[in-house]
């Protein structure tokens, strides 16, 4: 960056450039899985379409990647809400205000942008959704019926669409308008109440234990919150402590971590009890063989000048895809077929 001595700036040339109309006031945005470049995603007003478009040192590629999928937000009302990324990329989440009042989740590749698997949090007869955010560890999805002042929790590990429904919690009841929710730098998740001289704060968001909040947590000197608060980008918050290669199941899976200077030694586990003495490994760049698909909670120990850290992040193991192309076919020379193995997948050989 070369304008403010280093600081950056906007390149007069390059503001004000319409991009695209007909979206809903849901914006986000998720760090790729290169770690350099940023996904900007946004939903359609009227359907069920999300895009997602590419900026890199080049700029904004105006070719976004598609994805069709979840519940149409359709009339005014539900043009209204949040949509975030979970902080290491995997998750997004939109709310939904009325009529259509519901919360759903996704999955979300960052390396192809395509959004898939929804799930839908329903049933708030009695509030309006408009606030949400997850966790700094993204185990978590926490989201708010206005109205009631009623703040949702619900537990992502076990990545199975019932599960996860059935172990939504209420976990802040305060009887008035509730705002939107923010992710702060310590971890706690902050929220509004409408005309309010203070924020809000869930403590200890990061465990399954812990569901306290407190309120009148931050004073905003003198003045008074409305509905929203600042819609960060995930990614400033949160560094992946690694990078890993291969998802599938009964694939090696090779970990990187990000930092390696100054490092003295590492332990790593991977969550895999199952796997015995291969859960864990003191290399810097292991490889690992899950036993299992599903949700895998990895700690990454490392120590410099034998002071020790604690990085954690959550990985998703896929299950061997099962690919259907069709009945047999008989082909006469010169003829050709088109085989369709669908969507969904990273790669395809």
């Amino acid at each position: 960056m070369n304008l403010a001595s280093g600081l950056g700036g906007v390149v007069t040339t390059e503001k004000n450039i319409f991009i695209q109309g007909n979206v809903s006031e849901k914006i986000t945005a998720a760090r790729h899985a290169n770690n350099s470049d940023v996904w900007v995603i946004i939903h359609e007003r009227d359907n069920a379409v999300f895009k997602a478009y590419l900026v890199t040192t080049a700029g904004i590629n105006l070719t976004p990647v598609q994805s069709i999928v979840g519940s149409i937000h359709e009339s005014i009302g539900s043009y209204i809400g949040y949509m975030k990324t979970s902080p290491d990329g995997n998750y997004i989440a939109c709310s939904v205000a009325p009529p259509g009042n519901f919360c759903e989740l996704f999955s979300f590749n960052t390396s192809t942008a395509l959004i898939s698997n929804p799930i839908k949090f329903t049933q708030f007869i009695y509030g309006s959704i408009y606030g949400l955010d997850f966790s700094l560890n993204s185990r978590y999805l926490f989201f708010s019926t206005s109205e009631l002042g009623i703040i949702y929790k619900a537990d992502l590990l076990s990545g199975d669409s019932a599960s996860i429904i059935a172990c939504q919690i209420g976990v802040v009841t305060i009887g008035s308008k509730i705002g939107a929710i923010q992710l702060g730098l310590d971890a706690n998740i902050y929220f509004s109440q409408e005309n309010y001289p203070n924020l809000h704060a869930v403590i200890c968001p990061e465990t399954s234990a812990c569901n306290s909040y407190i309120i009148n947590y931050v004073p905003l000197g003198g003045n008074s919150t409305r509905m929203g608060l600042p819609n960060f980008f995930p990614g400033l918050l949160y560094t992946r402590p690694f990078t890993y290669e291969n998802k599938c199941l009964w694939d090696s899976t090779f970990f990187f971590p990000i930092q390696t200077s100054g490092i003295d030694s590492v332990l790593w586990d991977f969550g895999d009890l199952l796997s015995g003495v291969q859960n864990t490994s003191s290399m810097i760049n292991p490889w690992h063989i899950f036993t299992s698909a599903g949700s895998f909670i990895i700690s990454l120990t490392y120590w410099i000048n034998g002071i020790s850290t604690i990085k954690q992040q959550i990985i998703q193991i896929h299950p061997l895809p099962q690919v259907e192309l069709g009945s047999d076919t008989s082909l006469c020379g010169g003829n050709t077929v088109l085989l369709n193995a669908g969507l969904g997948f990273e790669t395809y050989l």
